[in-house]
Order: C-alpha cells, then sequence, then structure tokens
C-alpha cells in the first residue's frame, strides 16, 4: 500500500492488503492506518514512523495488530519505506504487509500446552528427574546429567531444584558412584538401551526407600518416577519384626 506519511490515509492498496484486513480498495482510501492499528500496537508504530521521517531510519519492520473489518484482529509483519530521497521532506511511504495470524495463533497454542506441561509437572504426585546419561570412551554409563526436576522431586529428596539442574549427579552426590544400587548404571542401561524398568530400592546418601519406575525418554536420556514409600517399608519392617518377636515368645510359652 502506498500511504500519506503525513496524514496516514491510503492512497493506493492492491488486492492482497485489502483482503488481508477485509475492506475494499475503494474503502480503504477513505481510512488511515491510526484507525484500524490496535491501540496497544499504535504508539510503537508511530515512534518508528517519526524515527523515518527524522532520517534516523531508512525503513522498519514490526509486527502489529490490525482491526479487520468483521471486527477480529488481524496479525501482520508491516515493512515501511520511504518514498522520498534523503534530504526531501516527507510524503508518502510504502507499506508491505504479510498475514502473520497463524503463526501468531500457534505460538500462543504452544506457550499454553506449555504452561499446562509445567503445571501437571509440577504438580505430580510423584518425584520426577530426567537424566542424560554421561559415558567414558569405552561407552560404559559413568555419571548422570541431571536435565530437569520437578517440585516433588525437591521434596522427596531435599535436594534443591536451583542447585541440582544442570549439573552431574555425581557432583551433586558425591559417593554415589559406589552406592550399592547402581543409581548410574541402572538409569544409563535405560538410557542406552530403552528398556523401561519398575522396582524398589533405597538409597544409603539419601537415606529413603522408593518405589522407582524409568523409562527412556529421548537419545541417551533416563526419565524417572518415583515414590517415597520409606513410610511404608519402616511399618512392614515393624510388622516383621513384631511377628517375629510373637513367635519367639510363643515358642517360649510352649
Amino acid at each position: 500500500a502506498q500511504i500519506n506519511t503525513i496524514t496516514g490515509q491510503f492512497v493506493r492498496i492492491n488486492q492482497k492488503y485489502s483482503d488481508i484486513v477485509g475492506y475494499s480498495r475503494a474503502e480503504m482510501e477513505q481510512l488511515d492506518f491510526h484507525k484500524i492499528t490496535h491501540p496497544d500496537d499504535l504508539p510503537a508504530d508511530l515512534h518508528n514512523m517519526e524515527l523515518l521521517k527524522a532520517g534516523r531510519k531508512t525503513e522498519f519492520t514490526m509486527e502489529k495488530r490490525y482491526f479487520h473489518k468483521n471486527g477480529s484482529l488481524v496479525w501482520v509483519t508491516l515493512t515501511v519505506s520511504p518514498m522520498w530521497s534523503a534530504g526531501e521532506p516527507p510524503s508518502f511511504h510504502v507499506a508491505v504487509v504479510e498475514d502473520i495470524s497463524e503463526r501468531k495463533q500457534a505460538e500462543k497454542a504452544l506457550i499454553e500446552s506449555e504452561r499446562r506441561y509445567r503445571q501437571l509437572f509440577e504438580n505430580m504426585s510423584s518425584g520426577f528427574v530426567l537424566y542424560e546419561v554421561i559415558q567414558n570412551d569405552q561407552g560404559v554409563p559413568v555419571d548422570l546429567q541431571i536435565i530437569a526436576a520437578n517440585a516433588k522431586y525437591e521434596q522427596t529428596t531435599g535436594l534443591s531444584i536451583e542447585h541440582v539442574v544442570g549439573k552431574r549427579l555425581t557432583h551433586v552426590l558425591p559417593g554415589i558412584e559406589d552406592d550399592a544400587a547402581d543409581w548410574i548404571g541402572i538409569f544409563g542401561k535405560v538410557a542406552l538401551t530403552g528398556d523401561a524398568m519398575q522396582f524398589e530400592h533405597d538409597s544409603e546418601l539419601l537415606g529413603f526407600y522408593y518405589n522407582i519406575s524409568a523409562y527412556q525418554a529421548g537419545p541417551k536420556q533416563c526419565a524417572v518416577n518415583f515414590l517415597d514409600i520409606t513410610g511404608r517399608r519402616q511399618a512392614e519392617k515393624a510388622l516383621e519384626k513384631s511377628r517375629k518377636l510373637l513367635a519367639e515368645t510363643e515358642q517360649i510359652g510352649k
């Protein structure tokens, strides 16, 4: 479109521009760009125009919203170039627009999806941690890098997410490589082979007992869901001890 730089009125418009905003070319010639621009985007648009008129910009590109004739909003990429030569007073400029509404809707949907995922992730009833396996020259898993973890992970292990994400497990828990449970070996195998595992085991370093489900989340990655079942295991051990004591008492009484 060709636009009067002083008044903002449309002078010449091609059919594509008209189709984007829903007005006929004749209707567009009765409008100025201020009227169809979303008020939240107008200040930035006008600021760029002032820089263009002052010669401080040779052209500019921005994303903005137009009001379609039917009242809906249309997102566009706008590129503006002056039609006057350097040193001449501003007269007319050319505005080229591309409809990016679908892209903006996709971005909005992605943001909403990520928000829902994050909310679900943070409110899981089980702890969750994502590891990436680190191998030696022979391909043997020697460490795990913590890629992500949820709030329940912090509550269950006592390890601060802020201080563990992005770090190696051996740095976070020195001595973990010698733990009898062989966490690095187990989760490294899952990450490399894709063979999922579910089991119960205790951690000597953390002093908890866990119900663990581990599966491959991507190349060389292992996702781990775990529940703290320490209380249940302690109750089971106490019950077992009581049964043994009862059996011994009954034996003595015979």
